[in-house]
């Protein structure tokens, strides 16, 4: 029931040769038409988004730590130093990397731009394969390409990631997989294996997770209707085959991983399991699938107050199918329905179905609304590795192919009857043309008004980043602002970034696809990290802590601890005002600039560390919480508490000195339901206090030795209350 003509690849290869380069050429006119701003400037003009900069660096950091490095690829220490990042979950590319390595002499925009426009060319170009190999029609399959190639969710995806431009491999796998299937030639069964390798390191790794669970879904299809032939012992000994295969092409990036997640103690959080809050958050909307990408050049009003709802993730929710591919589908499925001529088209229909509703979430949303609906997401999130693709919405891709195979099929109907009814004509041709121009239309992401326009960057790296990349001394760089804000997250982070790849230095904080708690800490605990993302946020110098202490100070010792030797800041990421408070404050620590130029200004540090490390300097250690955060849940809370600051039992303060000396710590104090407070200095007992209702001054003698004390507080509550980890206070840390 499910055999096709046996195609023989080299027959087809040479026989469509020609062919197959006018499809190409035609796939890549429509790419450099459509995003024309790169096309222009394909050497410094990228899409616009801070994940394009972390793209790059991922181009760079691949090439880099193969070839120069010669380092586990998957775990840098360039990032979140001295914590270093692990990359498993990055989106990082690395054989798109090592691959056009050698384009980085034109420079990361040129690399980046050649893996983006060839991740539409060769896209529809495999689709195109994909679909004529299924209805022998070449105006249908250019259809095809044409449909998944230059999908809204394609492009949406291409304007933000380019590991979701690079599609190309899931079709060319898909084709080998049913060749074989169908065929039983070996040679398709070593296509298979090496697509499965690119999707998986050209592409992604999630790509491999939807295209296994491609796999499963064909699979438990064909059980139903053919199930002799999914049985059969050379089909089952080639699936076997196309893992080993993959396995072992693919061994010294699995190696590296596997390394990477034994070594570097990667935890769930940073593997990107995540919470059905966060699948909502990046799920498809119901209504979405028939609405205009705001992307679009001719409709993008049509929706436009609609996607306002998603605002930072609207690169996620984009799913239209389109009215045409809808019409050609529809009519597939109907004219098989009655002919039985394309078996394929209901095993399409299934995959679309069920990739449709897995993007769909956990609970499915209609005009941004959850309708309490539950999805077959809620299932496939519960099995472990394949749920660490948290954006549901990605499932489209999948689906959207499926609609590109479905519509093949329909023109093929609808070309056939048009040739019968005006066979004299050239009705094929023009339907084939008519139909190809509103596809386009309906899918068109040409940036057509300043607005579009603005997603797209000249991306240039001053030049004083060059000279620090060439000094040979081991020293750090810290560029503000160096810690993520909430309206773009990414942006300013992934610019550092893409200067590192000049500086080829450490770097304070960073941004990768999944940071943890850990990383995000070794940031956090620099008072000017901090400070950098106030004032990004327009809320001024505000570093709170329980501790009265000069926090340059404390910067400085956590740069002297971290090796850093210039502090830079990214001018666009501060308005007028709060540029020229956070410009102020470095000029009067670290004295004039010795760089200023139009996107960054540079200071060296090295010279205040210097004279700082005579001084005595504690800082929070643990959790501390601001009693204002705990007002909106603890019945009790006043002013006081409010005032004060709470943690887990128990919390502390880390004391440098840089030598021996006796100090008296004072803070004050207070208990709402009677606790009594242990202080310890280094382990030792230093003083226990029956703290009261009132907040209350108190001391206590403190020994410290040269470098790093510690001093914790701990409380046993003597009331047995509810709150037993919360049930005191701190403030007005001193010491003298």
């Amino acid at each position: 029931m499910y055999d096709i003509t046996d195609t023989d690849m080299y027959r087809f290869l040479k026989s469509e040769r020609k062919t197959l380069a006018l499809v190409s050429l035609a796939y890549l006119l429509m790419t450099l038409v459509m995003f024309w701003p790169v096309t222009l400037g394909f050497g410094s003009t990228v899409v616009h988004s801070g994940d394009a900069y972390q793209s790059m660096w991922n181009l760079w950091w691949s090439g880099y730590s193969t070839f120069t490095l010669h380092t586990n690829l998957y775990f840098t220490s360039l990032l979140y130093h001295p914590i270093g990042a692990n990359l498993v979950v990055q989106d990082l590319m690395p054989l798109a990397g090592i691959i056009g390595a050698p384009l980085q002499l034109l420079g990361l925009a040129a690399e980046y731009n050649t893996i983006f426009v060839l991740g539409f060319v060769l896209t529809g170009l495999f689709t195109y394969a994909l679909a004529y190999y299924l209805a022998r029609d070449r105006r249908a399959a250019f259809i095809a390409g044409a449909i998944f190639a230059f999908a809204p969710v394609h492009i949406a995806h291409a304007y933000a990631h380019l590991n979701w431009t690079s599609l190309e491999f899931i079709p060319l796998f898909i084709l080998f997989f049913l060749m074989f299937f169908n065929e039983r030639k070996q040679v398709y069964v070593f296509g298979a294996a090496v697509s499965f390798v690119l999707l998986t390191f050209a592409g992604d790794l999630l790509q491999a997770v939807m295209t296994s669970v491609f796999i499963a879904l064909f699979l438990a299809y064909m059980l139903v209707f053919d199930r002799k032939r999914v049985l059969d012992r050379r089909f089952l000994i080639g699936l076997c085959e196309i893992v080993a295969i993959f396995a072992i092409i693919g061994s010294p990036f699995l190696i590296q991983i596997v390394s990477s997640v034994m070594n570097s103690g990667i935890v769930g959080e940073s593997l990107g399991v995540s919470t059905i809050s966060q699948n909502m958050q990046f799920s498809d909307d119901l209504a979405a699938f028939f609405l205009p990408s705001s992307f679009n050049a001719v409709f993008n009003g049509v929706a436009a107050g609609y996607y306002q709802i998603y605002k930072a993730d609207i690169n996620e929710k984009v799913s239209y199918i389109g009215y045409s591919v809808l019409f050609l589908s529809a009519l597939a499925v109907l004219n098989e329905y009655r002919n039985r001529r394309f078996p394929m088209v209901f095993l399409w229909l299934f995959v679309i179905i069920v990739f449709a509703w897995l993007a769909l979430g956990p609970y499915v949303s209609l005009g941004g609304s959850s309708t309490g609906l539950p999805g077959i997401y809620l299932l496939y999130a519960n099995i472990p590795l394949f749920n660490l693709l948290r954006e549901p919405g990605r499932f489209d891709v999948i689906a959207e192919l499926g609609f590109a195979m479905l519509a093949a099929f329909g023109f093929v109907y609808l070309s056939e009857a048009a040739a019968k009814r005006y066979p004299a004509g050239r009705a094929r041709t023009w339907l084939f043309a008519l139909f190809l121009a509103f596809i386009l239309i309906e899918y068109n992401g040409m940036p057509s008004n300043a607005l579009a326009q603005q997603w797209y960057m000249n991306v240039s790296i001053p030049k004083v980043f060059y000279s620090i990349g060439n000094s040979t001394q081991n020293y750090t760089v810290m560029l503000l602002p160096d810690t993520p804000n909430q309206t773009l997250p990414a942006f300013y982070l992934g610019e550092s970034m893409y200067y590192q790849t000049a500086f080829k230095k450490p770097m304070i904080g960073g941004y990768t696809s999944r940071e943890n708690s850990t990383q995000y800490l070794s940031t956090y605990i620099i008072p000017l990290s901090i400070e950098g993302g106030n004032l990004e946020m327009g809320n001024g110098f505000s570093y709170a802590s329980p501790i009265n202490e000069n926090y340059t100070r404390l910067t400085l010792l956590l740069m002297q601890e971290d090796n850093v030797q210039y502090v830079g800041v990214i001018k666009q990421a501060y308005n007028q005002s709060s540029y020229s408070e956070l410009h102020h404050y470095l000029y009067s620590v670290f004295g004039a600039p010795v760089y200023d130029g139009k996107a960054v200004v540079l200071f060296d540090a090295g010279g205040a560390i210097l004279k700082n490390s005579g001084y005595t300097v504690a800082y929070t250690a643990g959790e501390w919480i601001p009693g204002q955060s705990l007002c909106s849940y603890l019945a009790r809370c006043n002013q006081t508490i409010a005032d004060m600051w709470f943690g887990g039992n128990a919390r502390g303060v880390e004391i440098y000195s840089p030598a021996g000396a006796s100090v008296t710590l004072g803070f004050d104090a207070f208990s709402p339901v009677g606790s009594e407070l242990y202080l310890y200095a280094n382990g030792k007992l230093v003083k226990g206090i029956n703290l009261t209702a009132a907040p209350e001054s108190y001391s206590a003698a403190v020994t410290l030795h040269g470098g790093f004390n510690q001093v914790v507080f701990y409380a046993r509550n003597t009331t047995q209350s509810a709150y037993q980890y919360m049930d005191y206070g701190v403030e007005n840390i001193t010491f003298s």
